[in-house]
């Protein structure tokens, strides 16, 4: 529900935000790819196998949900992308173009909405909390911090990043309350 009153207020400042940040955040650009691409997801990535490896020290081949929500996140994620066609914001603050569409181009610049790396991130956050809910926090700070280096980096409006966090987290507690109630083959008491 807060997502309908949220994505109004984020379309509101996609540009606003994106200039802003254009004009006063390049001095945190290389801390925001650093974190973007070297350190939030591979370091959740790394937790995944670590947490995996615990449950199932003698099977070779596991049963994982967070498999189930990243490949159901990433069709529907990268679908939009090509459909959409939204021009990222480092092209699209210079020539004032928040709102230039460009559907099924297939072009790297046309595939700002929704922000990939924020629906994964948020996959992997909610799939861990429930594996660790002692670390929910830190978790979503992770998070949090990745979604914030996409803006940093000019590589998302914010509508494109929270957008990619409600479809992140909607999918992965999807999957979560589907094998909850279910047993899986895979492991030895039931996923939850």
């Amino acid at each position: 529900m807060i997502f309908l009153v949220l994505l109004p207020i984020a379309l509101l400042w996609d540009l606003p935000a994106s200039v802003w940040l254009s004009e006063n955040a390049s001095c945190l650009r290389p801390f925001a790819q650093t974190l973007s691409t070297s350190l939030g997801l591979p370091s959740l990535i790394l937790l995944a196998f670590v947490i995996d490896r615990k449950r199932h020290k003698k099977k070779a081949i596991t049963y994982s949900p967070l498999l189930y929500a990243e490949l159901f996140t990433s069709l529907i994620v990268n679908s939009l992308k090509l459909s959409v066609g939204r021009l990222r914001p480092c092209l699209g603050v210079q020539e004032n173009t928040a709102f230039a569409f460009f559907p099924f181009c297939g072009q790297n610049l046309c595939t700002s909405f929704p922000s990939g790396h924020t629906a994964a991130i948020f996959v992997y956050a909610v799939t861990f909390s429930y594996y660790l809910p002692q670390k929910r926090l830190l978790l979503y700070g992770i998070a949090l911090f990745v979604s914030l280096s996409r803006l940093i980096l000019l590589k998302h409006y914010l509508s494109d990043v929270l957008v990619g966090a409600y479809i992140g987290s909607s999918i992965a507690l999807m999957v979560h309350t589907m094998l909850s109630s279910r047993y899986s083959p895979f492991l030895e008491e039931p996923y939850g």
